[in-house]
């Protein structure tokens, strides 16, 4: 049994929470901390620590070591530690739109890429200028011209760094690609730049 299964079935008026996630310690013994999950202990002003039940009983309730085994042997466990749900992916939805792209469009010029290029993502609806923060958002499209992919860029620079990032639930085997054949190396160019990826 750990020290944590005896103290929470048997003796859960002596743990009080701590501010730190998943960690307790003694009403009677402030410098004693146990962590929940993996029933690790240490008693700081005695620099003594462990697990198990028995190393508890004996290092900081003081019994001795046939006594410990004797009231162990005779529990009969039944304290199961709490599982944490797990989180479910939230759905991927695409960024609300901007009226119009004219922030984007400005900035892509400004990273050298020309009219013709964005108005040509624009137009195949996989680049637009999102609310309220007017990222660009590049959009990826699967074989069926469904969006499945959003990969933001921010158009302004805090402390000298700029931020990407993508959106919850994509599907990362669908990315930001184009067809423009006549200005495959500015797009290619668009691509490395804007978004640190391979050509």
């Amino acid at each position: 049994m750990t020290a944590y299964e005896y103290l929470r079935t048997h003796q859960a008026q002596r743990l009080q929470k701590t501010r730190t996630r998943n960690e307790w310690q003694l009403t009677d013994h402030d410098s004693f901390k146990i962590n929940e999950l993996s029933s690790k202990w240490h008693w700081k002003s005695r620099d003594i620590g462990g697990v198990s039940a028995l190393r508890f009983l004996i290092e900081v309730d003081g019994m001795k070591f046939t006594d410990a085994v004797k009231l162990l042997c005779e529990e009969s466990p039944s304290f199961i530690p709490t599982q944490s749900a797990k989180k479910e992916k939230p759905p991927f939805k695409l960024p609300e739109r901007y009226c119009n792209c004219r922030r984007i469009r400005a900035y892509l010029n400004h990273r050298g890429i020309s009219d013709e290029v964005i108005t040509y993502c624009i137009s195949h609806e996989i680049l637009y200028e999102s609310v309220p923060y007017h990222n660009a958002v590049f959009v990826g499209k699967d074989e069926s011209g469904k969006a499945r992919y959003a990969f933001l860029r921010g158009i302004y620079e805090k402390n000298g760094k700029d931020s990407r990032w993508s959106r919850p639930g994509v599907k990362k085997s669908t990315a930001f690609v184009f067809h423009l054949k006549e200005k495959q190396n500015e797009l290619s160019y668009m691509k490395r730049v804007l978004m640190h990826w391979p050509t």
